[in-house]
C-alpha cells in the first residue's frame, strides 16, 4: 500500500515538474501558492500587465539583452540583420504572414520580399521550361523539385496577400477613409477598399435604406451618442508574442509599467504594447 502511494506521489510530482517547465515544485508547495501568483481575473488584464507564458532557456539572458529605446526608427530594423538570399526572403515573408494573421491592423507591406520572390518564381519557371524543351529525361527530377518549390512560394505569397485582404474587408470603411500612411495600406489595396465600400453602400441603399427616413440612412458619421458608425481595428486586442532578441527593460504603452523581456520569452498582451517590437524585429506574433 505504501509503495502504491509513493508511486502515485512520484507521478504527481513529475506532472507538476512538467507543468512548470522543469522547475521542481513539491505538491505541498504547489498547493500553498497564494492568489497573487495567479493571473488577474479581469478580462482586460493583458491591456495593462502582459501575462508571461514561458521563458524557455534563459541561461544567457544578460549577454543577449539588447536595449530597446521604443523608437522604431532608431531601433534595428528586421531587414538590417537578414541575409538577402531568397530563402531568407521566404522565411521573412512567412514570419510576417504570421504577424499579419495575429495583428488587428495592417502591418508594413513587405514589398522587397514579394519582389524578390516574384523574380525567383520567374527564374524557376524559365528553368523548368528549358528542361522541358531539352527533353532530357535525366533532368526530370530537377524539374519536379523546381515545380514544387514554385508552388510553395506561390502559396506563401497568396496567403500573405489574402490575409491582408481579409483584414481590409473587416474594416473596409475605415481603411477607405484613413490616411494610407497610418493604415499601412497600398494603393491597390486602397482602391479595393473604396470599391468595396461603394458596392456595399449601394447594396444597402437598394435593399432597405432607401425605405427608411432620411435621418436613419447614414452609414458613416456618428450616432446620437457620439459613437462612430465606422468600425475600426481594435489596437487593444490580445496577441501572443515571442521575443526574438533580448530587449531588457521595456515600458508598456498602456500603463507605463516597465517589464523585463528576454529572448524566447512568450507573453500575451495587447497589440498596442508590442507594436514597436514587431516593427523593429525584436519580436513576432505566434
Amino acid at each position: 500500500m505504501d509503495s502504491q502511494e509513493n508511486d502515485s506521489a512520484a507521478y504527481s510530482n513529475r506532472a507538476i515538474t512538467d507543468y512548470t517547465g522543469g522547475s521542481r515544485v513539491d505538491l505541498d508547495q504547489f498547493s500553498q501558492f497564494s492568489s497573487e501568483f495567479l493571473p488577474h481575473q479581469s478580462p482586460d488584464f493583458y491591456q495593462d500587465e502582459p501575462l508571461k507564458i514561458d521563458n524557455f532557456d534563459t541561461s544567457n539572458q544578460e549577454s543577449e539583452a539588447e536595449p530597446f529605446d521604443g523608437n522604431p526608427e532608431l531601433s534595428m530594423d528586421l531587414e538590417s540583420f537578414e541575409d538577402n538570399s531568397t530563402d531568407d526572403d521566404w522565411q521573412t515573408l512567412k514570419t510576417w504572414l504570421m504577424n499579419e494573421r495575429g495583428a488587428p491592423i495592417l502591418l508594413k507591406y513587405r514589398s522587397i520580399e514579394l519582389e524578390n520572390l516574384a523574380q525567383l518564381i520567374n527564374f524557376q519557371l524559365e528553368r523548368i521550361q528549358s528542361i522541358v524543351d531539352s527533353a532530357d529525361s535525366e533532368k526530370n527530377f530537377e524539374s519536379i523539385i523546381l515545380q514544387t518549390d514554385v508552388e510553395r512560394t506561390k502559396y506563401i505569397i497568396r496567403s500573405y496577400l489574402r490575409t491582408r485582404i481579409q483584414k481590409i474587408e473587416e474594416n473596409f470603411s475605415w481603411y477607405a477613409t484613413t490616411d494610407p500612411k497610418l493604415s499601412n495600406i497600398t494603393k491597390l489595396e486602397l482602391d479595393f477598399a473604396k470599391n468595396l465600400e461603394k458596392s456595399i453602400h449601394k447594396y444597402y441603399n437598394d435593399s432597405f435604406l432607401n425605405d427608411l427616413p432620411q435621418q436613419l440612412r447614414a452609414l458613416d458619421g456618428t450616432d446620437p451618442e457620439g459613437l462612430s458608425l465606422i468600425p475600426e481595428p481594435n489596437l487593444n486586442a490580445a496577441v501572443f508574442v515571442i521575443i526574438l532578441k533580448g530587449v531588457g527593460d521595456f515600458q508598456l504603452a498602456s500603463s507605463g509599467d516597465v517589464i523585463q523581456m528576454n529572448k524566447n520569452n512568450i507573453f500575451i498582451t495587447s497589440y498596442s504594447n508590442i507594436a514597436p517590437l514587431l516593427e523593429s524585429g525584436h519580436a513576432k506574433l505566434i
